[in-house]
């Protein structure tokens, strides 16, 4: 059975991304197969891609994941 982990915050800006960015990793050194994702509570920034994100919209690498 896969496990999966949703981070929240408010915006999806900073806090999820980061965190959904440091388990991927982890999991990923583990060789664990969870489903990861992140989201913002908020309305505020919709159609806008996690802060810091490239382009595909996930890992934000200014923390180095």
């Amino acid at each position: 059975m896969t496990q999966s982990v949703r981070f929240v915050c408010l915006g999806n800006t900073c806090r999820s991304p980061l965190a959904e960015a440091a388990l991927r990793q982890e999991c990923a050194l583990s060789e664990l197969s969870v489903i990861i994702d992140s989201a913002g509570t908020g309305d505020w920034l919709v159609e806008q891609p996690p802060g810091g994100a490239r382009a595909d919209g996930r890992r934000p690498e200014w923390h180095g994941y």
